[in-house]
């Protein structure tokens, strides 16, 4: 399932993407790609690069694995432009692997 941040009287803002994976509404979807990682701070988008941003895995398993993609990245996945989209249009299948590592990500120390 990919969704998009759609402009709004403020034009596009970043959803939380945590509250809205454990909505019952995307139970039975294998993913969320939410594409939205340009709206992220520079200074947190490049912690989620890097692998420094980490989940509670145990608390984040009742929803599907969630992606923050950026809106080219979503838009490689459908053969029309995202914005004239209707909910439900079907994309280009995928396939993957997600599982956690069970451990936090190695932080570089500070310097």
């Amino acid at each position: 399932m990919v969704l998009d941040s759609r402009p709004g009287p403020k034009g596009r803002e970043y959803v939380k993407t945590g509250i809205a994976a454990r909505s019952a509404r995307w139970q039975g979807a294998a993913a969320l790609a939410f594409a939205e990682l340009d709206l992220l701070d520079v200074g947190v988008r490049q912690m989620v690069t890097d692998g420094r941003v980490s989940v509670d895995a145990q608390a984040e398993t009742s929803g599907p694995p969630v992606l923050i993609i950026t809106p080219e990245a979503a838009q490689t996945l459908f053969s029309s432009p995202l914005e004239g989209l209707s909910p439900g249009a079907a994309g280009k299948a995928v396939q993957g692997t997600s599982r956690p590592s069970g451990r936090p990500p190695r932080i570089p120390p500070a310097t």
